[in-house]
């Protein structure tokens, strides 16, 4: 039997990570090979169509045409910086975040073209977890985004692409902590793996239609500070993306997402994970929208005991709509749904609201509150302070 609280934490042995050698290390790094010290552009670019990489063509970025490529401006630099302020209710059962002001992740990164053929990545986070820094390397990866007969391919380590919430960087979420089904049917942050991902753009459709398929090591899942391990099988994942547009300010996308975990050593044991999303979008001025977003997973958990085979459904969704209703301004509300079958398909449930002011593409500051309403023991809230900044370079943001 399984028993979730509020923030589930895992415990691992590890040595402390220092971040005084690291960020000297990084620093002197980045001084050797002129980094720093070339001109970096901090434009953005607003993308209010579909972020299919089949669909982005290598045109411009830093090419000057043909197969040269524009060193001057390649790679570029972020610097991401994410802080939050957590404070706990009185009834409210606490966990080692609750009550203080932290920073809870810093990440840093390259990104650029390779040549005409392929674009690379490179992306280290530093975590703060519970007073104690660590490193990990987050994403490193070839993405060949476009390849002969609308193919594209991804290989590395990266976010898997698996639903919507997985494909974005935390510092990028709508809201400051992940949903319930997210933290416990993937993770507080998001599952990333090493392997690869082959796309197709399928030519055929009246609409956007990728259908993608992906293979990975397998040996940890979501956020681990270990290399896990060794599988019988890796891990599968298999994603079908559609859009459709409804005209200049109007668009929807929706989705679905299958993959297969083997959890263990023992080949018998593994998770079968199913899970569905849609995302409608309105631009109600140039500078204003409205955002409505569900995603929904079900896993099915494949076990041997003496008795014989075994298997556990788990499910649960969220909801949020968010409105820009000013260029800097906007707010939102999730609901939260998690039903575990293995503790009598009781459900627990959550809702929160949000506010966030936006004085540009590189920073936000942000207020939330949320109210737990689990099935066993009583309600328990929580306020949240966001401060989150861009330095360098930032990416287009995804539909």
């Amino acid at each position: 039997m399984t028993t979730y609280t509020k923030r589930q934490t895992r415990t691992i042995e590890r040595k402390p990570f220092q971040p005084k050698n690291f960020l000297k290390s990084f620093i002197a790094v980045s001084l050797l090979t002129g980094i720093i010290a070339s001109p970096i552009s901090a434009q953005e670019t607003e993308s209010s169509d579909i972020d299919f990489s089949e669909v982005e063509a290598s045109q411009g970025h830093g090419s000057t045409g043909g197969n040269v490529i524009d060193r001057a401006s390649n790679p570029n630099v972020i610097v991401a910086a994410d802080m939050l302020g957590i404070y706990a209710g009185p009834n409210t059962e606490k966990t080692t975040e609750d009550n203080q002001f932290l920073v809870r992740e810093v990440e840093f990164g390259y990104s650029g073209y390779v040549d005409h053929l392929s674009q690379g990545t490179l992306l280290i986070a530093m975590h703060n977890e519970a007073g104690q820094w660590y490193a990990d390397l987050h994403e490193l990866y070839f993405d060949f985004p476009v390849l002969p007969g609308g193919l594209n391919a991804k290989v590395g380590r990266f976010f898997l692409d698996m639903g919507r919430l997985n494909t974005f960087h935390r510092h990028d979420w709508a809201f400051p902590v992940a949903p319930l089904v997210h933290e416990r049917l993937i993770d507080k942050e998001g599952v990333f793996d090493t392997g690869g991902e082959v796309g197709w753009l399928v030519p055929f459709m009246p609409f956007y239609q990728e259908i993608k398929l992906g293979a990975f090591n397998g040996q940890t899942w979501g956020h681990s500070h270990s290399s896990g391990v060794r599988k019988p099988q890796p891990l599968y994942t298999a994603r079908l993306k559609n859009f459709i547009s409804l005209g200049q300010r109007q668009g929807i996308q929706f989705g679905g997402t299958y993959l297969r975990f083997p959890y263990n050593e023992d080949v018998s044991n593994y998770w079968n994970m199913a899970g569905a999303d849609i995302t409608y979008k309105f631009e109600t001025g140039r500078k204003t929208y409205v955002e409505w977003t569900t995603e929904y997973w079900y896993r099915d958990e494949q076990y041997t005991e003496e008795t014989g085979k075994q298997s556990v459904g788990i499910q649960g969704l969220y909801s949020f709509i968010e409105w820009k209703f000013l260029s800097d301004w906007s707010t939102g509300a999730r609901f939260d749904f998690f039903m575990d079958d293995a503790e009598s398909g009781m459900a627990d449930y959550e809702e929160s609201i949000w506010i966030t002011f936006r004085p540009s593409e590189f920073s936000y500051f942000r207020l939330s509150g949320e109210r737990y309403d689990p099935y066993a023991g009583q309600d328990e809230y929580r306020a949240y302070v966001q401060a989150d900044f861009i330095l360098g370079f930032h990416p287009a943001h995804k539909y």
